[in-house]
């Protein structure tokens, strides 16, 4: 399994994420974690670095610039060599153990599954400040308001390489 971590000025909490999933996964998964800094101005990329160099399984991968969040998980994406390739955040604001729902979907043989905390009956018992719940519903709005289903399919088919 690899585990995508894209991170960006996240040097006060990395150390905390990374001690949660390696416990979680040592004892019960073969595993990589990749952590890509997005060009952050405090000192994440030498924390991962220093944590990088002393861990096999871990790797570090850094923009020269600040790039994106996207972009960062394509790096992570395209570096990882694990079957499965999961990505989180740093703040892991979804329990890391959840990870145990995926695998009744891939069984069944869905090649990509994907975590939600809009999924009904979803339990989220740490809550985002208001301001970004509020944006990301706004967002969510407006793009079901502005784009089309056959829009949408056109826009995933570009990011995908297929136009």
């Amino acid at each position: 399994m690899s585990v995508v971590i894209p991170v960006y000025n996240e040097e006060d909490k990395i150390e905390k994420t990374l001690s949660v999933i390696t416990d979680y996964l040592k004892d019960k998964y073969s595993y990589e974690i990749l952590l890509v800094d997005d060009g952050s101005y405090d000192n994440t990329y030498e924390t991962v670095k220093k944590i990088a160099d002393s861990r096999p399984n871990i790797r570090a991968f850094a923009n020269k610039t600040n790039r994106g969040k996207g972009y960062s998980l394509k790096v992570g994406m395209t570096m990882a060599d694990g079957e499965y390739i999961l990505f989180t955040d740093a703040d892991l604001s979804a329990p890391f153990e959840e990870i145990e729902k995926f695998w009744p979907f891939f069984n069944q043989g869905y090649d990509v599954v994907i975590g939600s905390r809009k999924v009904e009956g979803s339990d989220i018992q740490v809550h985002q400040s208001f301001y970004r719940e509020f944006m990301g519903k706004t967002f969510h709005w407006l793009a079901q308001k502005l784009v089309t289903d056959t829009e949408l399919l056109q826009i995933r088919m570009q990011i995908r390489g297929f136009y």
